[in-house]
């Protein structure tokens, strides 16, 4: 990204500041044995997913050149971090099957893989009867941060609808994304913010308990590495909690910043858990602003057509999307942590509600998996998975994260994604 628009002057990420702080005071107090060490270490440490309305114009979008990774023209920004990226296709989202609007099916059960039911009770009627992976993944791996989630959106309709909401705190119960970049600016970075009060609550609180473990012999230690967290504080204040807020935008670079503020979150250790969601599904939001934009209420169906520019209209929506989802890999990526990077110990995925514009299917997805070295999949790959359910891939993050699952949503079969065996470091290959 050439703009600047937050004055970025991270000499070290608040994720580092937390690692180096409590690890080097853990140290001197109780020893991990290395076998224990490196099972903590081999976990997925955070998750990040991001929604795609209208699945994805594939002929632009990645492609299988042999078994490894071909970025098209929407995607082209995500290259540098092939070796970080796993394409599937042949997923199958059967949790999206039954009655309801195709669409909204879609979305419902994107993280939640549970179908569209209709309740008695008013105030869940055609939502979702489970709560989302993130949500679960957000009381495994959020409890200590000042958010156990982030959910984030660009131009998503308030209106309340099965359509507009992936995210599920509660059954029934959806969240509305936050949309505006201000807000979500001044939520995570203004003084009074709780991310910030939080951060130093609960550093105070582990010095103070860490102090009662240290022995009288490493309490010299113990000082001077309090002094060296102390000048680390001190950096870090001239980072995170000093970014300037964004000033002046067009829509042209709102999900960029979006984008940006999401990797911020996840880079400064204020959440480890982030949605995004661009618009909703059966979208209606006309993106007027876009070159060769129809300008009317069917773009999600354009491509039916044979104009060339509709199709590079829809190509430019899905760039414009990935420009977000680009500026939060950036972010982990540029992040050191332990022996690789924080997008190393980054799980999650970008999908859609449905597989291509033009096609209104649930079946053959193409979803891009991020993140996945912990797990031993490799990178750069593409990856049929043959028919297998979305609920085996929420099953098989789950597991990477440490949590003995072997069931999510309410229509899905046991166990893991079985196609990932063949990616596993020392596995069958391709």
């Amino acid at each position: 990204m050439d703009k600047n628009y937050f004055n970025d002057k991270l000499p070290i990420s608040r994720r580092t500041f937390n690692r180096l702080s409590a690890s080097a005071l853990l140290a001197l107090a109780t020893p991990l044995s290395s076998t224990h060490a490196q099972n903590l270490d081999q976990r997925a440490k955070r998750f990040f997913a991001a929604f795609n309305c209208g699945g994805f114009w594939l002929p632009n979008w990645l492609q299988n050149n042999n078994g490894f990774l071909e970025f098209g023209s929407s995607v082209k920004s995500l290259e540098k971090y092939r070796n970080n990226l796993l394409a599937l296709s042949g997923i199958n989202n059967v949790a999206a099957g039954g009655k309801g609007e195709h669409h909204a099916r879609g979305i419902l059960s994107f993280l939640t893989g549970h179908d569209l039911t209709y309740n008695a009770s008013e105030d869940s009627n055609g939502f979702s009867q489970d709560i989302s992976i993130d949500q679960i993944l957000a009381e495994n791996i959020g409890a200590h941060t000042p958010f156990k989630s982030l959910e984030v959106g660009f131009r998503v309709n308030e209106h309340l609808s099965p359509r507009n909401r992936m995210v599920y705190p509660e059954p029934g119960k959806p969240a509305y994304p936050i949309c505006d970049p201000g807000e979500l600016f001044n939520l995570l970075f203004n003084a009074s913010s709780p991310a910030n009060k939080a951060v130093t609550n609960t550093l105070r609180s582990e010095i103070q308990l860490l102090k009662k473990q240290v022995s009288i012999e490493s309490r010299e230690d113990f000082e001077r590495h309090l002094e060296e967290i102390n000048n680390l504080q001190a950096r870090l204040n001239t980072s995170c909690n000093e970014l300037r807020a964004p000033g002046n935008f067009s829509v042209e670079e709102e999900a960029i910043i979006l984008g940006d503020l999401m990797g911020y979150a996840l880079r400064c250790g204020y959440t480890n858990v982030v949605t995004f969601q661009s618009t909703e599904a059966g979208s209606t939001y006309l993106w007027e602003w876009m070159p060769d934009s129809p300008k009317n209420n069917h773009w999600h169906g354009a491509v039916t057509k044979e104009a060339t520019s509709l199709r590079k209209w829809i190509s430019a929506i899905d760039a414009y999307n990935c420009g977000a989802i680009e500026r939060v890999l950036y972010h982990l990526d540029s992040s050191p942590e332990g022996d690789g990077t924080m997008l190393d110990h980054t799980l999650g995925f970008w999908g859609g509600d449905i597989k291509t514009p033009r096609s209104h299917s649930h079946n053959d997805l193409h979803w891009l998996v991020w993140g996945g070295s912990l797990p031993g999949w490799q990178g750069n790959r593409w990856l049929d998975a043959e028919g297998e359910r979305a609920h085996n891939l929420h099953v098989s993050i789950l597991q990477a994260f440490g949590m003995p699952v072997e069931k999510f949503g309410n229509n899905g079969g046991d166990g893991p994604l079985q196609a990932l065996n063949k990616l596993r470091a020392g596995g069958e290959s391709l």
